[in-house]
């Protein structure tokens, strides 16, 4: 790695605390390597390049140092504000002057160079071979194919037979990143569950699949729009014939067709999305399944392939889901019977059914006493299975509160905002639970829609003017919807914080993080480059905080409450290394830190706040809404 330039950015706040602003946003663009855009798509009508934005800091912080590793020549940053309400607008951006001098014992520059030709010339080689087509993918073999387009997506044109272009048959560009094609007209994209079209040009996008055999293809899927409104129309075409529709969607319904048509190898079916209405988000649901015979033989459904999670946790009167799922999508619907081994334990349906054009169904469970049962689901001969236990309910008592503190606040969320909290939710709801341990049956819901990046909101707690404390612990149920994958990105939670400091709990692992694990769980991080943390947690600076006392005992399981706890000391410089934190899940101590760094006892610790941050940032791709229930909140300080 290249030596690491210290830089001090420094600008001016100008808010006065009206808008009640709760941090401040940074975004970097430099030549240095550190550099990795992560700002969302290039805005051309404010400057031609991407942005790398950097975790949020507190209010009224006017300076901030960032280590960028070298060379560097260039660098240029801009900051803004938020609050509960949302962004405020950016600054103009500056251009910070960079001279870097080279470091001890680097060798001098290269002179005298220079070039001559000296050899004969020679015919250049042959072009390579190009490869013949992979072959059809299995799933009916011989004389009858299945040929799904979720399961096959990739980075290869042409791969398993589909190309991906735009309405001009312009082929797209992959992104390994993003998991994403991407055309020239902006947001004109295919990835592996939908597709958009161009939103400056209007562009439609299309993808191609080309027929490898004479014989007959029956084409099934679905389609929609994720958002539920917008204007969008949807065709299919066998050369340049239509096939099915064109069909307008204008709201959330979902169409499904189910085409039978004779072909011959060469041949292309194309899916199409063209655009009715601009300026909206037409993120359309893209699932067909092609069976391809060439004896005449009816294509067969394909066969279970699995039932997950394998294991699952439930607490007495809780509910959580298993999901049972095909190889490919269904071409008829599937019913999926189900066998349980104790139904005085457990209660799930005697089947669920796989609608057409889908691969799984969700299988609700629900615990009716401790104890285990084995579920069993079967389809076409093929089971599969997964095993529920069952436990005591969550504990509703805070014990791990620190003695003699202070009660800031406790709330049972019997409207979205205790008294003196701030903030709000663009996408979010009170609902009602009568499982939540503490205080039910009200909570609110924060929510993240399918495949998008922006969504939920914000609550805050803060002292009063001029108050701090030391220490500050929170303890909360919560839980997430039972279909919870995450997001690629970092799944923050809750924050407790001051001035100079920005600590939080966060959800790691998860199907969409998997090299983090395989089930969710609970982690502490902090969002600030002011303390250096090395010393006893990993990443730059030492960011993150593992589990390190009990990684089990911080397991969650989706759908499921559970009870968090939170307790932070800050420290008293910002090199002193006397801070310290703790997190508790369900009674269980699962990570505690001494000698950490964090805040300053100038400053303190004045506040609570529940943001997931999804305020446009991160890889908007996951399969699933997201939804973080909060049920209860008992916050302390203390001196």
């Amino acid at each position: 790695m290249g030596e690491l330039v210290p830089i001090k950015l420094t600008w001016e706040d100008n808010s006065t605390g009206d808008e009640d602003e709760t941090g401040q946003e940074i975004e970097l663009y430099t030549d240095s390597p550190s550099f990795q855009p992560n700002a969302g798509p290039i805005i051309y009508s404010e400057v031609p390049h991407p942005w790398m934005r950097l975790p949020p800091i507190a209010s009224g912080v006017e300076e901030m140092t960032v280590s960028l590793q070298a060379p560097i020549t260039v660098l240029k940053f801009r900051v803004r504000q938020y609050n509960a309400k949302g962004p405020g607008l950016w600054s103009v951006p500056a251009n910070v002057p960079i001279s870097v001098p080279a470091g001890a014992g680097v060798p001098p520059a290269p002179t005298g160079l220079g070039g001559a030709v000296v050899g004969a010339v020679t015919a250049p080689p042959p072009p390579p071979v190009i490869p013949p087509p992979p072959p059809p993918p299995t799933g009916g073999g011989g004389a009858s194919s299945n040929y799904a387009f979720q399961s096959q997506f990739s980075g290869v044109q042409g791969g398993s037979q589909w190309s991906y272009l735009d309405g001009n048959d312009n082929p797209l560009v992959y992104s390994a990143a993003d998991r994403k094609w991407s055309g020239t007209d902006l947001y004109l994209a295919i990835w592996e569950t939908g597709f958009h079209h161009g939103w400056s040009l209007g562009t439609p996008v299309k993808l191609r699949f080309t027929v490898p055999v004479t014989g007959q293809a029956r084409i099934t899927g679905s389609h929609k729009l994720y958002q539920g409104s917008g204007g969008a129309t949807f065709t299919i075409k066998k050369n340049a014939a239509t096939i099915y529709g064109p069909q307008a969607m204008n709201n959330a319904t979902e169409y499904f067709y189910d085409v039978t048509t004779a072909v011959v190898a060469g041949d292309t079916i194309e899916f199409i999305l063209t655009r009715d209405t601009a300026g909206v988000n037409n993120n359309t649901q893209l699932n067909p399944v092609i069976q391809l015979t060439t004896d005449g033989t009816t294509p067969q459904n394909p066969v279970l392939s699995s039932l997950t999670p394998s294991t699952l946790a439930l607490s007495i009167g809780g509910a959580g889901s298993l999901t049972a799922e095909l190889a490919s999508p269904a071409i008829t619907a599937a019913s999926v019977s189900l066998a349980n081994s104790d139904a005085g334990k457990v209660s799930v349906p005697a089947s669920v059914i796989i609608p057409l054009g889908q691969r799984s169904a969700i299988v609700p469970v629900s615990g009716l006493a401790t104890g285990q049962s084995t579920i069993t689901a079967t389809y076409s001969g093929v089971s599969k299975q997964s095993i529920v236990s069952v436990q005591a309910p969550v504990s509703n008592t805070w014990k791990n509160a620190p003695a003699g503190g202070v009660l800031l606040c406790e709330w049972d969320f019997s409207d979205f905002r205790a008294p003196g909290m701030t903030g709000g939710f663009g996408n979010g709801r009170l609902d009602s639970d009568p499982l939540e341990p503490a205080s039910p049956p009200t909570v609110v819901v924060s929510r993240l829609e399918l495949n998008t990046n922006s969504g939920g909101g914000q609550l805050a707690f803060y002292a009063a003017p001029g108050v701090k404390f030391r220490e500050l612990y929170a303890g909360m149920m919560v839980r997430q919807n039972p279909q919870w994958t995450g997001r690629g990105t970092g799944d923050k939670m809750f924050f407790l914080r001051g001035p100079d400091s920005n600590g939080l709990l966060a959800l790691g692992g998860g199907q969409l993080k998997p090299q983090e694990g395989a089930v969710p769980y609970v982690f502490f991080t902090h969002n600030g480059s002011n303390v250096d943390n090395s010393h006893i947690m990993s990443l730059d600076l030492g960011l993150r905080g593992e589990p390190n006392i009990d990684r089990s005992g911080a397991v969650v399981t989706p759908g499921i409450w559970y009870k968090i706890e939170f307790w932070i000391r800050c420290s008293t410089t910002l090199t002193s290394r006397d801070g310290a934190v703790k997190w508790w899940v369900n009674d269980k101590l699962c990570g505690y830190y001494e000698s950490l760094n964090y805040g300053t006892a100038a400053a303190g610790l004045t506040n609570w706040v529940w943001t997931e941050t999804w305020d446009g940032s991160g890889n908007p791709i996951h399969p699933v809404p997201l939804e973080h229930w909060l049920g209860h909140l008992y916050l302390v300080g203390k001196n």
